[in-house]
């Protein structure tokens, strides 16, 4: 709907929701302006009403808890996957029906207008658990002296330096811990999910990742991050998959802490400012032919012209002082997951009865994520 408006109404779109202004940028250096440039007027975040009034991957538990996920189907990331979906479907944070008009948490499930109340039945007791297992695990390992080094153990070992017991921050360790599991997790298995799908749609990207691979590092052992450097084709894999498929198309909302002005266009006081980065990611002014999963458009011609295609990670990861703090966390374990599953896999369409391959639609359902 939004890539029709563009079309129709520009760069800068006003919608009035409920009487709330809601400004969307459709123009990555208007997002750029506003959110970078003028960060302290514009990176305000709205009131949250669906994640956090309705309810409070392996590397990410890794990190986070020193959690070493189990072969097959691991507990916690069962348990994040069964709540993945109720918690992305209605949209982007701060942006979603319930965000604008807030009564609508208070509609019982069975009514008209009830699904909020009833997506977040049916996630709350999942996100207690994610939050409160893995949390309390490391509280059990510490006390036995066996616990792995992480980053909520960094934070309960500070935390208990000061020596006085203080429930609110503990109560904020967790939910930090939480948070980065819950926002880590979700994109990056969107994006890997993305990356899957797009190689057996392009199956000599996934050929020419391959051959890069296995002229550099052989066969002898899998690419390890040191190996970065020396393969700058799946560089590139890896940010046309952050282009192609942004792993959050309408970003994370901003909101306008006074009166404001882009492109010529007012912005009142308490406007939402959304960035509509999924089309930035396919604007033809960004990227020649945008539909196309085309990695070498991110390579330098053969003089050594620097490259000037807008590196996708300026924009997807979000803009300002609310960017995405994990960012580079990210990219590297993308990069790492991408090279490892090149190395090891033919990624190839399923065949029918008749041995014939049978290509998937290049469709995907939008809500906070792909």
């Amino acid at each position: 709907m939004l890539l029709s408006w563009v079309k129709t109404f520009g760069d800068v779109i006003y919608i009035n929701i409920f009487g709330r202004p809601v400004i969307v940028l459709n123009k990555v250096e208007h997002a750029i302006e506003l959110m970078d440039k003028q960060g302290a007027a514009y990176s305000d975040r709205p009131r949250m009403v669906y994640l956090n009034e309705i309810f409070s991957a392996s590397m990410i538990l890794t990190v986070n808890y020193g959690y070493e996920v189990e072969p097959g189907e691991d507990p916690l990331v069962k348990l994040f996957e069964g709540s993945d979906a109720t918690i992305a479907r209605p949209g982007s944070p701060g942006a979603t029906l319930v965000d604008f008009f807030s009564l609508l948490r208070f509609v019982p499930p069975f009514l008209p207008g009830g699904k909020f109340t009833k997506l977040s039945g049916q996630a709350r007791g999942a996100l207690k658990m994610m939050l409160n297992k893995p949390f309390d695990a490391v509280i059990e390992q510490r006390a036995a002296g066996v616990a792995s080094h992480s980053l909520l153990a960094l934070m309960l070992d500070k935390y208990e330096q000061n020596g006085q017991v203080d429930q609110s921050q503990l109560k904020a360790i967790k939910e930090v811990s939480g948070t980065m599991y819950r926002a880590g997790a979700g994109t990056t298995s969107a994006l890997l999910r993305s990356f899957v799908h797009a190689m057996v749609l392009n199956p000599v990207v996934a050929r020419m990742g391959q051959a890069e691979i296995d002229c550099i590092i052989g066969n002898e052992r899998l690419p390890a991050f040191e190996d970065k450097g020396l393969l700058p084709y799946i560089d590139y894999i890896l940010k046309e998959l952050l282009r192609w498929k942004p792993p959050i198309p309408l970003g994370i909302a901003h909101r306008a802490i006074h009166d404001g002005e882009i492109a010529g266009k007012h912005i009142p006081k308490g406007s939402l400012i959304i960035p509509n980065i999924g089309y930035m990611m396919s604007d033809e002014r960004n990227y020649e032919d945008p539909g196309r999963f085309f990695p070498e458009r991110f390579m330098s011609d053969v003089s050594g012209t620097e490259n000037t295609v807008l590196d996708p990670s300026s924009a997807v990861f979000g803009f300002g002082r609310r960017i995405c703090p994990g960012r580079h966390f990210a990219e590297a374990s993308l990069w790492l997951a991408i090279a490892n599953m090149l190395a090891v896999f033919d990624i190839l369409p399923v065949l029918d009865n008749d041995g014939h391959e049978v290509l998937p639609e290049n469709k995907f359902t939008e809500g906070l994520t792909w």
